[in-house]
């Protein structure tokens, strides 16, 4: 059959529908038992992120808010991982035999409109992590570099509950090892250069080093990692404005 473009209300129709599925998104899976906690206490999530097919394994455990956004979410494995931000992401919910379902941004992915209409693929700008993980062993998948094809699995290990002003920062309690040089070629060419810079009579020794620099890919620094997280999500006190803040000049008699 001959392809026909949508039309206006065709389009309309599938903006509508696109909105419906991000509205849903929104809600929190655990509102209920939100709403029955002590006055100035929240939900705190205790996550364990692991870097697929790593060997041995490269993971983080966490503890986020439970309404933390996906996009702030993103940015906190970010700085957890110790990966630079320097590419594009999703989330991924389900398996393909089961629905799976896409998060992110929708214009940076150049998503088309129907897969939004269908609710393959969600806007992830303000889906809270309380809807898609609601209880103890729920896990979902986060892609980072898509060339690279770093999977990571989210496995929601605990809830807590926390003071409000301990609950909104995220924190790291523990990892192990290195995050990966960017751009290394994903899980299989991170093991070939590690192999190449243990083995300084490998050809490509001298190059591989001098790209990646010193690297030790059992390092993990736990302090470090906390300080850019409490840098990244702490509340900044606002400089008065200057124009405030200057006197006002006597009235003159």
């Amino acid at each position: 059959m001959p392809f026909h473009p949508p039309n206006e209300a065709e389009i309309r129709s599938c903006r509508e529908q696109a909105k419906r599925h991000q509205q849903a998104a929104q809600r929190s899976g655990r509102a209920q038992v939100q709403a029955e906690l002590p006055r100035g206490q929240r939900e705190v999530f205790q996550l364990k992120i692991v870097l697929e097919d790593s060997k041995p394994p490269i993971w983080r455990r966490l503890l986020i808010p439970a309404n933390l956004r996906l996009p702030d979410l993103h940015g906190v494995i970010q700085l957890a991982m110790g990966w630079n931000n320097e590419h594009l992401y999703h989330f991924m919910v389900g398996t393909r035999s089961k629905g799976l379902r896409f998060y992110g941004d929708p214009d940076l992915l150049d998503i088309d409109l129907m897969q939004e209409a269908e609710g393959k693929f969600i806007n992830d700008l303000n889906v809270p992590i309380d809807h898609l993980l609601v209880n103890r062993k729920d896990w979902i998948r986060y892609e980072y570099d898509f060339g690279d094809g770093w999977l990571h699995r989210l496995t929601l290990e605990d809830i807590l509950v926390q003071p409000l002003q301990l609950a909104r920062i995220p924190r790291c309690v523990t990892g192990q090892r290195a995050c990966p040089p960017e751009d290394i070629g994903g899980v299989f060419g991170y093991g070939r250069a590690l192999e190449i810079v243990a083995n300084p009579a490998h050809p490509e020794h001298q190059e591989m080093l001098a790209w990646i620099g010193p690297f030790d890919p059992n390092r993990f620094d736990l302090e470090a990692v906390n300080a850019d997280l409490s840098e990244a999500f702490t509340d900044k006190p606002q400089a008065p404005n200057q124009e405030e803040a200057k006197p006002e000049a006597p009235e003159q008699s």
